[in-house]
């Protein structure tokens, strides 16, 4: 008998592998998902402007960067400033300051991004944007400013397709090697109402799926939380976000189809110094946990000699 419906994922062509940078943008799923590449090594960036849920404040985000852009458009809430293209995480207590810390995670997310070995991930959360009243285009965050100085829209399908179709190309004449992937976060926004929720998360997976013929491969993290996992058990104690347990099961079903064969071992290898070091003991100064230590640093050193491209901690 099967008590499940089993969600089947692409024969990626384009494998992860050792040497690439792995950069993630989007909703805080992405976020959560990017630990287990750099616990295997991968070079990886995430979320460098904080989480950011619809898909047009990603595409400006991506543009901001490869254009070489510092105009930044600041918003002041007592005595902090943020940006409008940047999450509430990215704040500064002066307008001087805000701008040159954005400017500066431009220039690092260009840098990720320029590379022959460079991999995007996009994990889109909602269709559901907030513009501002006197501007057209979608904030990143509202910055806890007053409801009416903006308008809340279910961005249409078109909109969204025309945003990312002009960012990818812009995004490959800037860099002809990158590859880009594409997920929908499994993040439920209920304060939206379920109903609405849905209407949203359809509109993303049609944005997906167009996506797919520009050659922009989808990870069905979605539908294996949903359709295959879809029990409470896999969730935290709000019922919305998964949990560790459903966040293990996507890793695992993921380097299976994603990951380079040729390369598992040394991922392996990495995975487990890396599971190690993260161990900690009740007895810190004994000489049994110092001799442990210094067989953690010939390892790493070890490590690096025989991985150099790798991110060794």
């Amino acid at each position: 008998m099967i008590f499940r419906t089993e969600v089947r994922f692409p024969d990626y062509s384009q494998k992860i592998k050792g040497g690439d940078q792995l950069i993630f943008l989007g909703s805080c799923f992405s976020g959560e998902m990017e630990p287990y590449f750099g616990k295997i090594g991968l070079k990886t960036l995430s979320n460098p402007f904080g989480v950011i849920f619809h898909p047009l404040a990603l595409s400006r985000i991506i543009q901001e960067a490869i254009s070489n852009e510092e105009r930044v458009e600041v918003i002041q809430r007592g005595d902090l400033y943020f940006s409008w293209g940047s999450s509430g995480e990215i704040y500064a207590g002066s307008e001087e300051e805000l701008i040159k810390s954005v400017n500066e995670k431009r220039i690092l997310l260009r840098e990720k991004l320029s590379g022959p070995n460079a991999r995007l991930f996009l994990t889109f959360g909602t269709s559901f944007g907030y513009k501002l009243t006197n501007r057209d285009f979608v904030v990143a965050n509202c910055h806890k400013q007053p409801g009416n100085g903006f308008k809340k829209e279910l961005t249409d399908l078109k909109t969204l397709v025309e945003s990312f179709t002009d960012t990818l190309e812009k995004l490959r004449i800037f860099n002809p090697d990158i590859k880009v992937f594409s997920s929908v976060s499994p993040v439920r926004h209920t304060k939206d109402g379920l109903r609405e929720n849905n209407l949203s998360k359809a509109r993303l997976l049609e944005l997906t799926s167009f996506l797919e013929t520009k050659q922009v491969a989808y990870i069905p993290a979605y539908e294996l939380i949903l359709d295959e996992l879809r029990d409470y058990r896999f969730f935290e104690a709000d019922l919305i976000h998964p949990n560790r347990v459903a966040r293990d099961f996507l890793w695992e079903k993921l380097s299976e189809v994603l990951l380079d064969q040729s390369d598992l071992e040394m991922f392996k290898n990495i995975s487990d110094y890396h599971m190690q070091l993260a161990h900690r003991t009740l007895y810190p100064d004994s000489k049994e946990e110092l001799r442990r230590r210094e067989q953690l640093e010939k390892r790493r050193e070890e490590l690096i000699r025989l991985y150099p491209e790798m991110h060794i901690k």
